[in-house]
């Protein structure tokens, strides 16, 4: 299973959960298990949270199309999983009851652990409060860290990043831009033609930003800055500068195959 998946499944949630009366007290439960890679299994984990129809899943509505055509609604979503990485949607205080009380049984089963120490939880439609009172109440018996959107920084999954605010959003932009800078400012140091830099740009400093940009939200803003960053590094020491578009061109049209990051 590609990890993207994961990401994109949670993207399309959490976009959708401000608009669902239904979701406006949920609550994403980000788990961790101690040594869960080699005893934790994620099928497994998943039919003992789905037994007996004890906790009911998550399911986006089907849409009819302007024609006869019928959209099938897909299987419901309870969680997601990837290796130990493990992120639980809770509609109520019995589901996480509930949840604790099956991770319970599991362990026992597998010799697991729960580290609650490393949960994290929040809620899905954002906000800086958890509506729900009984959950509130259980997560602070527990002493689980919560996140919401009063904090400056943001939370992970599967290294996709989680914001609940514009502000959020800003720390991970700025972050991201500055990681951008870092390879740029070492490459420059170096006696590198066009050509060379044009190669880098293409298959270095961009790589490993694909993975979450292909399905992370961000303003057009990042992706100007981002270009403006690539930009001055492949035309370093060039003068007369070429112009971004030409430079993207093909080589048989007086370009060079720079790779357009705004597309």
């Amino acid at each position: 299973m590609f990890i993207g998946d994961n990401g994109f499944a949670y993207r399309l949630i959490v976009e959708d959960a401000p608009k669902s009366k239904s979701m406006s007290e949920s609550l994403g439960v980000m788990s961790d298990q101690t040594k869960a890679y080699d005893r934790i299994h994620p099928e497994y984990l998943c039919k003992v949270l789905k037994s007996n129809e004890i906790i009911d899943g998550y399911c986006l509505k089907a849409r009819r199309s302007n024609s006869d055509f019928q959209l099938t609604a897909p299987r419901p979503v309870k969680l997601l999983a990837y290796a130990d990485d493990i992120l639980i949607f809770i509609n109520s205080k019995e589901e996480f009851l509930e949840l604790q009380e099956r991770l319970k049984v599991y362990n026992y089963a597998s010799n697991s652990q729960v580290n609650y120490s490393k949960w994290v939880v929040f809620p899905l439609a954002g906000g800086s409060t958890f509506n729900n009172r009984g959950l509130k109440e259980l997560i602070s018996h527990d002493c689980l860290r919560c996140f919401d959107s009063q904090p400056l920084d943001y939370i992970r999954y599967l290294e996709y990043p989680i914001w609940l605010n514009t502000n959020q959003r800003t720390i991970f932009y700025k972050e991201t831009i500055n990681k951008l800078g870092s390879p740029v400012s070492i490459h420059s140091q170096r006696q590198l033609s066009i050509y060379g830099r044009t190669h880098i740009t293409n298959a270095l400093i961009p790589s490993k930003m694909w993975h979450f940009l292909r399905i992370t939200s961000l303003p057009k803003s990042f992706y100007s800055k981002m270009s403006s960053i690539v930009y001055q590094f492949v035309t370093h020491n060039l003068f007369p500068k070429l112009a971004q578009t030409t430079l993207e061109q093909p080589k048989n049209n007086c370009g060079v195959s720079l790779l357009n990051l705004e597309v």
